[in-house]
């Protein structure tokens, strides 16, 4: 066999080799970061708090792979570096004007994901399930109480393998959940008020390594 023969077909071999570890099932690790905007605000026409933050994230999942497409069942643990939210540049800590969330201690998102391959290796997907986020929210116009925030969490992203166990992902993503605080009370503040919520808005760029 000449060696130019020989070069392709070592160049085809690695090809499929490479095409076939990076399409195999199994779980999957890895470390992103994110910038976005968080926004906090109840059924009161008074105010709302907001801040654009950074974040890093811990990433792990399981993934199944199905011909040309796949999907998989994904968890985040997201870290605000930046947590404190205001209102008109006034934070919690000198008033608040309504019940909205005052700092976010950490975002877990529980989710599943479905996608498909485009060409070379690149792949589109998108994401669907549950978000928790904790952190501390306002009870009336001079107390903070510590709140867990349940809700839905939705995306849309892309990757690229770049090696046969490397991925470097780029997604947005959007939550949606409601602060539960236990009592809600203040001046102007009526009772039983006021469904206070989390929004929060980002774009996360990872890399993921599968094993």
């Amino acid at each position: 066999m000449s060696i130019g023969s020989k070069i392709v077909t070592l160049s085809a071999a690695f090809a499929f080799m490479t095409s076939a570890v990076s399409a195999e099932d199994g779980y999957y690790a890895g470390l992103g970061l994110s910038i976005g905007h968080m926004l906090s605000k109840s059924d009161l026409p008074s105010g709302a708090s907001a801040d654009d933050y950074s974040s890093g994230t811990l990433i792990g999942g399981y993934r199944k792979q199905a011909d040309k497409g796949f999907w998989a069942l994904e968890a985040q643990l997201e870290f605000p570096l930046n947590d404190e939210l205001t209102s008109a540049g006034v934070p919690c800590s000198v008033g608040a004007t309504t019940a909205y969330g005052c700092e976010v201690d950490g975002v877990l998102r529980l989710r599943g994901v479905y996608g498909h391959e485009i060409q070379n290796g690149l792949e589109a997907y998108a994401t669907a399930g549950f978000v928790i986020i904790s952190g501390d929210a306002a009870s009336s116009a001079t107390t903070t109480d510590s709140t867990v925030a349940g809700g839905f969490s939705i995306g849309v992203g892309m990757q690229k393998a770049f090696t046969p166990t490397l991925k470097l992902r780029g997604e947005l993503n959007h939550d949606m959940a409601t602060i539960g605080l236990s009592d809600i009370s203040g001046p102007g503040i009526p009772a039983n008020c006021c469904d206070p919520s989390f929004v929060f808005t980002s774009l996360q760029i990872s890399l993921v390594k599968s094993f």
